[in-house]
């Protein structure tokens, strides 16, 4: 039994060469080393080691290969954090980052971690109405490796986190004004399958968007501009579309003598509105409310309003109201009343509304005066009160020299 010991040892040595240590990975029971014959098998493998200074074994490579695995997984995880602190932010930049991180992380190593740090900085980089974006993020998790095989796993979500950080990634471009397209479609079935939760949401994406984005008869501009004064155009357009015959006007403030304020404004009146104004008895004042908040998208703006009070009207009467009914032949016949216009409501007269660039008093007293001097020469008669909102900064009274402190502040503000 000693013999066939040795013998199978020599056998392996020969057989493996110098990429073996035969005490790993050649395993003789417990049984045949004991005595002569475990010396003489540690003597062999010190003199064999010896001999050979490059000398290594399968399964110290492997350790090897498993902890270089691990450094990279861990640098990466680490890198995620830091890889969107680029200066120089646009789209060129963040396509230069997920080409980077596709090509230093073969394995895919945290790629979930990845996509949700590039969620938080879409916005930063200006690439959130940009689908091509979306799908390159899409493009990173390896392909048939989350696909369901069978029903039990499509029904209980087949790698959750995966599925869960793409289903994110699909309500980011629904809140957008995104809708999915056909080749977005093919790359999760790809990666997930045709059973999955993201080509599911994908699947009503598609089918509720277009309904959805179409609904509004005032559409916002897509994508979303950003220019105040387009923005303002827009709005103020929008809200004199309930007078066909409305005009939208275009002044500068520095075209009215000692204005303060340098800025647009932006104007909207009707031939209507110019009449009521006209009609006003010049005894009678009206005022310049605001500023108001118009949502046009997701960007809010202030605008300003001319009104006057609540002109005395008839009573609406109903023709088809059986419960009021009168025979000609026996009543006196009614006067005949004009019909109030869309502009006289029940809280007063609306005669022309605006919007400015700074949203100033200055800006807003500009704008009467230009008012006056385009087709309403009644303003120059009658008083106008501005009844604005107090600006939101410190109040100092005008006597009192140096700064006013937070408790004067407070009596100031109870008076």
């Amino acid at each position: 039994m000693r013999h066939f010991a040795i013998l199978l040892l020599r056998r392996h040595i020969s057989t493996l060469g110098t990429n073996l240590v035969w005490s790993r990975k050649f395993e003789l029971p417990k049984k045949f080393l004991c005595g002569p014959t475990r010396r003489m098998v540690q003597t062999c493998a010190v003199k064999f080691k010896s001999n050979n200074e490059s000398f290594n074994t399968e399964a110290d490579d492997e350790d090897e290969e498993k902890e270089k695995i691990r450094k990279e997984a861990m640098q990466s995880a680490l890198s995620t954090q830091t890889y969107f602190n680029s200066k120089h932010r646009n789209k060129e930049t963040f396509e230069v980052m997920l080409e980077i991180y596709e090509k230093t992380n073969p394995t895919k190593r945290g790629v979930v971690e990845f996509i949700f740090a590039a969620r938080k900085h879409l916005v930063g980089y200006n690439v959130q109405y940009d689908l091509d974006i979306y799908k390159k993020l899409i493009q990173l998790l390896p392909e048939d490796k989350y696909v369901t095989q069978n029903a039990w796993q499509s029904e209980f979500s087949h790698y959750p986190k995966q599925q869960d950080c793409i289903v994110r990634l699909l309500d980011d471009m629904e809140k957008r004004g995104l809708c999915a397209d056909n080749h977005m479609i093919e790359l999760l079935i790809k990666r997930f399958g045709e059973k999955s939760n993201p080509v599911r949401k994908c699947y009503r994406q598609i089918y509720w968007t277009p309904k959805l984005r179409k609904a509004n008869p005032w559409p916002v501009p897509f994508p979303p501009i950003s220019d105040p004064f387009l923005i303002a155009k827009l709005a103020i357009e929008r809200i004199c579309t309930v007078d066909p015959q409305s005009v939208v006007s275009v002044w500068q403030s520095k075209s009215v003598p000692e204005a303060l304020d340098e800025t647009y404004i932006v104007s909207g009146q009707s031939p209507t509105q110019q009449e009521l104004l006209a009609k006003l008895p010049r005894d009678e004042t009206i005022f310049v409310e605001g500023p108001l908040d118009l949502w046009f998208g997701r960007a809010r703006i202030n605008y300003f309003m001319l009104r006057s009070d609540r002109t005395k009207l008839y009573e609406p009467q109903d023709p088809d109201d059986i419960s009021n009914f009168k025979i000609p032949f026996l009543f006196e016949p009614s006067a005949v009343v004009e019909a109030p216009s869309v502009h006289e409501q029940e809280d007063g007269t609306i005669l022309a509304v605006c919007a400015t660039g700074t949203s100033s008093r200055d800006s807003v007293l500009s704008w009467i005066r230009l008012l006056e001097t385009n087709g309403n020469p009644a303003l120059a008669e009658i008083p106008v009160v501005f009844s604005l909102r107090a600006p939101r900064a410190d109040v100092a009274p005008i006597d009192k020299d140096g700064p006013v402190t937070g408790d004067e502040g407070e009596k100031l503000a109870d008076k």
